[in-house]
Order: C-alpha cells, then structure tokens, then sequence
C-alpha cells in the first residue's frame, strides 16, 4: 500500500510484515537485553548502566547503549495502563538526527500501518527537514512470568525491515531511512505495592557528540515518564 504523510512529506510503498519477521525483529532486540552493563552513576532516581560506544560487527554501525534501573511503589497494572493507554505519538522518538532541537517534535509524525494482534503493531515516524530521517519500527507488549515466576510486563519497540519493504523504496536524496534503534521497558513486579523496572535505549549513531546527545534525550524520557507514573509517590534507586 502506498503511505502519505498530512504534511506532504514523500510518501512510500509498504508491505505488510509476517508473523515470523515480525517476531523474530522483536525477539532479536529481546536477547541483546538480556546483558546489561555495570552501574556507572544515578540521575534522578535512576541507576545508570552506560556501556561504552561499539561498533555492530555485522553493519559496522557505531552504537551508542545505556539500561537504566529503578525500583518505584506503583502496582504493575498502574504502571501498564499509564503506558498502554498512550496515544502512539507520545511515545519516545526511537532516534533523533544529531544536532535536532527538541522544540520541533511537534512536526514528528507517527502512523500505525499494521496490527498483527491487539498488542503488536508496525508503525512509521517521519522527522522532517531538508532530509527526512525516518524508520519502520516494531511494538510489542507482552505480559509474562520471569524466571523466578514473578509476574513482568514487557514493552520493546524496535527499528524492523523486510527484504520486500527495502526493494520497493525510491532511492531519494530528501529521505533516509534508520535501520538500527529500540528500548526495552520492563516492569516486574515486586509487591502488590512495588515494581522493579528496567528501561534499556540502544541506537545506531553517528558520532561521539551524536551519542551524548541521545543520551540526554533518553534520560529527559525516563524522567518524565517516571514523574507521569509516580506522581507523588517514594522513589526508591536499585
């Protein structure tokens, strides 16, 4: 099908993703989180896990990574409906180009283009400018036992393709397509009262200073996220 954007940015060819590429896009993500990094510092509650920037053996892109951690008093179906019940374009931008001012998010545009069940969904965000940087990207929410059995809600969206998609693209000076970029938000529940929860950014980047400023993009998210979802509740880091 063709996608068009309301402010006429360049439109483009989709093709619906299957099952198993979107499952294995997302469970892909899934086993790169499953190593964090060691605890560096805090920042507003949260602990910082930053690992050094990496290049991605198989692209060669350099990576920028940071997991952040935090225990909040909130009972994890409280902090499911505060994300769930999200319109999609208030959902965290997955990249940013560098040096991009955050006052123009407004001009971002996100659009779901697919629904495989009621909780996995194939959508695209459009950031405009002289070159339009853009990405297909992959979300999925999935409640589940951790092994321990307790009870984790686990949200990931994630930058996807398909050959299909990629072959069907007019090669445009004005558009770039992202290939590399996601999070992974988990809660897992503690208590009745209490949840531990694990947010993990990682992202494709083009330099040092690109890095840094994604960065800080990531933690303004986590922080506003957080005061959304405690309001005045206790805080409390590990």
């Amino acid at each position: 099908m063709c996608v068009n954007f309301l402010n006429e940015e360049p439109s483009f060819i989709f093709y619906p993703f299957t099952r198993e590429d979107f499952d294995s896009g997302i469970e892909a993500t899934l086993a790169l989180r499953d190593i964090n990094p060691l605890i560096t510092g805090s920042i507003f509650g949260w602990n910082v896990h930053h690992a050094p920037l990496a290049r991605n053996a198989k692209t060669g892109s350099l990576v920028a990574r940071v997991t952040l951690t935090t225990r909040i008093r909130c009972s994890l179906e409280a902090a499911n409906v505060t994300l769930s019940s999200s319109d999609v374009n208030s959902w965290p931008l997955l990249i940013t180009p560098t040096g991009w001012p955050r006052e123009e998010e407004t001009s971002v545009s996100t659009h779901v283009l697919q629904q495989l069940d009621l909780n996995s969904h194939v959508l695209v965000t459009n950031i405009p400018g002289k070159v339009h940087f853009r990405y297909l990207h992959l979300v999925r929410r999935r409640a589940r036992r951790d092994e321990t059995n307790k009870r984790e809600i686990v949200y990931v969206a994630v930058i996807g393709d398909t050959e299909a998609n990629v072959q069907a693209r007019e090669a445009r000076p004005d558009v770039r397509w992202v290939r590399e970029s996601g999070y992974c938000i988990r809660f897992t529940e503690v208590n009745k009262t209490t949840i531990d929860v694990i947010y993990d950014r990682s992202s494709q980047c083009e330099s040092e200073k690109h890095a840094q400023e994604l960065f800080v993009d990531w933690a303004e998210v986590a922080c506003r996220w957080l005061q959304r979802i405690t309001s005045s509740k206790l805080v409390q880091s590990g």
